[in-house]
């Protein structure tokens, strides 16, 4: 079939006269004088090569001329014509569409925003688009041209002038001889493909090495352009089109020019092109559902950042989401060298421990800033955002299940409105972030800390979170917010909770965690359907301020009867503010030793995560005057946290000291003083029955301690206290 050619003066209409017969050549300055139509047969093949010369590029002073070689007179064609004669058309469009735009003194960009505006131009007219291939061409050269990175080489060093190289010559770029690009598009012709393909080689070469080789003279520009580092095709179309493709090599050319007698390096790649190093990079391992979602969360946030996937499925490497390239680890090492990476993140739910353990040993090796999406038992309603990434905590790394999440449990807060006491806390910002996925009217978070609700609002649509400043010993302000807002639901995870402070502020740990929370109690009206109290194993049996404070506080809860009311107990959590693991990173960073307490400690651990999980879903189970307990698993040496830790960094021989136990801390922490557990609807929920008081003497007990509060301190009192708990 015959071929109409638009564009002259173009190189690649040069070699495609060579290639094909019969051919019709159309110029700009026939287009521009209606010099055209005679040339046009009943039926043909049309390919576009009109555009404005990208070696003028520099000395644009008309626009008007540009836009008309780019796009009037290709519009003004079309209009001329029944469509109907065209059986296929090629648009010789350009890699530079996958530049950073953001450069508004580009001229370059104008170019390539030129390229994509007939690409979208084509593709909208509706009786041709199946008919079109838009061919995106990496950086041709040839004997003639005089235009590209190539010739310019040459004639630099022909004439013995110093060649400008920018961003130190670190780019890779994809050269493609015109001939290979000609014999492309009369096989394209003959296909029956149409859409967007890339049209290069597939492999790169570095620019300093091709300058070095051929002997170049060069100057280093100080002023950083921000280009794309690798430019390199996506053969996989090209390859399934042309099953036995071969390419004229670079090197191979240069070499029977005379311009080098060493072979320069040549980079392979199976990705598409769409990267830049100069700005910062984000690696998110797993192009499934979890990592597109992220990569979202962090293009909406910043559209200057650059993205790359990793995926271990053959059936995605090689190809993009959102023009971000899919690559598999292999090419990763080759390019993280080239970039600058600032976050690396797993974004596979799915994986199980042991995998997702090797996994950070393979990465930790190349990149220290690792983050990880929790599991997929821990993830509500199929939500994921940037509030669910997290840095690399021991939960992740132990053998150990974590709880499943049931949707089913979880439903009594749609469309409720719900109070966070302590919402900026540890535990409490974690409740925020994960009923913030559930389809709740809002959010009212109750803090005293006026920092770390501004820190964690960052994170949050506005319209849902309200947050509140304010101390839990206010009543009277705590009713006006509960009554404003009519609250549903409350969680109240305000707390003092660390030990040995605590032990030596008696009065404070009474003040915060008893009288606040009768606080809370009584700011409730008959609206709020159900009140939970979140507590700590150190309650079971206490020996501390801080156990006795928050078992007194489980007291007067269960013995609350103007509303429904829940009291979860559970243990130590990983990601919490203070927490052992937090503490040896300290002490790790400080390059001082670990302290254990003693070498037989244990404690029960569960990540924050999985904690907040099932204390969402007890608000759902009808509590039958008990306390629940969350499955911790079992308890966990100190020791052996510390040694796993030290493993994990491969830290060898690296000191541990064994102090000794603070006061009032035990060697081993019960959850309960009771060992019967009542099973609920979740596995990993039980309900435990401890000591039965009587309503009067609970009601006489705390009415005396209100009165006598300033008396708390006294011994006396403080064995009052302990007798009443026993």
């Amino acid at each position: 079939m015959d071929i109409v050619v638009l564009g002259k003066r173009s190189s690649l209409t040069n070699y495609l006269k060579y290639r094909s017969k019969p051919i019709h050549i159309i110029s700009s300055e026939d287009l521009k004088n209606d010099n055209f139509k005679y040339k046009i047969p009943k039926k043909f093949n049309l390919i576009i090569n009109l555009f404005y010369p990208s070696k003028n590029l520099h000395k644009i002073s008309n626009y008007e001329d540009f836009f008309e070689l780019n796009f009037k007179l290709l519009s003004k064609f079309l209009r001329s014509l029944d469509t109907r004669g065209i059986n296929k058309i090629i648009y010789s469009s350009s890699a530079s569409v996958y530049r950073n735009f953001h450069d508004h003194n580009s001229k370059r960009n104008i170019y390539a925003l030129s390229k994509l505006l007939v690409e979208n131009y084509l593709l909208n007219i509706k009786n041709l688009k199946k008919k079109i291939i838009i061919t995106r061409i990496y950086n041709m050269y040839d004997e003639n041209e005089n235009f590209s990175l190539i010739s310019k080489i040459i004639n630099n060093k022909s004439q013995n002038l110093p060649l400008k190289l920018f961003n130190n010559g670190e780019g890779i770029r994809d050269f493609i001889h015109t001939d290979d690009v000609a014999k492309i598009y009369v096989h394209l012709l003959n296909t029956k493909f149409n859409g967007i393909i890339e049209i290069g080689t597939g492999s790169g070469y570095k620019i300093r090495d091709i300058v070095h080789f051929t002997n170049t003279r060069f100057v280093l520009e100080n002023k950083i352009i921000n280009e794309k580092l690798i430019s390199v095709a996506n053969t996989q179309k090209l390859k399934k089109l042309f099953k036995n493709i071969k390419f004229k090599k670079l090197n191979n050319y240069l070499y029977k020019k005379k311009y080098t007698s060493i072979a320069i390096k040549e980079y392979n790649y199976n990705f598409p092109n769409i990267t830049s190093n100069f700005n910062e990079t984000i690696i998110i391992y797993g192009a499934g559902y979890s990592g597109k979602k992220i990569f979202q969360e962090y293009y909406n946030k910043n559209k200057k950042l650059n993205f790359y996937f990793i995926d271990d499925d053959i059936n995605k490497i090689g190809k993009k989401y959102k023009s971000v390239p899919i690559i598999d680890f292999n090419n990763f090492l080759i390019i993280r060298k080239l970039i600058k990476i600032t976050d690396f993140i797993f974004a596979i739910p799915s994986l199980n421990n042991d995998r997702r353990k090797k996994l950070v040993n393979k990465i930790k090796k190349y990149h220290e800033n690792i983050t990880i999406l929790p599991g997929k038992n821990e993830i509500i309603n199929k939500s994921i955002s940037l509030t669910d990434l997290k840095d690399i905590s021991f939960s992740d790394i132990l053998k150990r299940k974590t709880s499943n999440l049931d949707n089913k449990l979880i439903k009594y807060l749609n469309n409720k409105s719900v109070l966070i006491t302590g919402g900026a806390g540890s535990i409490g910002s974690e409740l925020v972030k994960q009923i913030h996925n559930i389809n709740c009217k809002k959010i009212i978070i109750y803090d005293n800390n006026e920092t770390e609700i501004f820190r964690l609002l960052l994170n949050f649509n506005k319209k849902k979170i309200i947050p509140i400043l304010g101390d839990i010993c206010d009543e009277k302000h705590l009713k006006s917010i509960i009554k404003k807002f009519k609250v549903d639901y409350v969680f109240h995870a305000a707390a003092y909770k660390h030990l040995g402070i605590l032990e030596n502020n008696f009065k404070s740990a009474i003040k915060n965690n008893l009288l606040g929370t009768i606080n809370v109690l009584n700011s409730l009206n008959k609206n709020v359907k159900n009140f939970i109290l979140i507590s700590t194993d150190k309650a079971a049996n206490p020996t501390s301020n801080l156990g006795i404070s928050k078992r007194l506080a489980e007291i007067f809860t269960l013995y609350w009867k103007k509303n429904k009311t829940s009291v979860v107990r559970f243990g130590n959590v990983f990601g919490s503010r203070g927490s052992v693991l937090e503490v040896f990173f300290n002490q790790i960073k400080n390059k001082s030793p670990l302290t254990v307490s003693h070498k037989q400690v244990t404690r029960y651990f569960m990540s924050i995560k999985e904690a907040c999980n099932l204390v969402i879903q007890t608000g759902s189970l009808n509590n039958k005057n008990g306390i629940y307990l969350l499955n911790m698993g079992d308890a966990i040496k100190i020791k052996t946290i510390a040694d796993n830790l030290l493993n994990f960094l491969e830290l060898k021989n690296y000191p541990i000291i064994f102090t000794k136990l603070k006061k009032g801390e035990k060697i081993n922490e019960k959850l309960s003083s009771s060992s019967k557990k009542i099973n609920t609807k979740h596995k990993d929920i039980f309900l435990v029955k401890e000591k039965i008081y009587k309503y009067e003497s609970v009601k006489l007990f705390f009415e005396d301690l209100i009165t006598n509060f300033d008396k708390v301190c006294r011994r006396e009192y403080q064995s009052k206290i302990k007798k009443f708990i026993k």
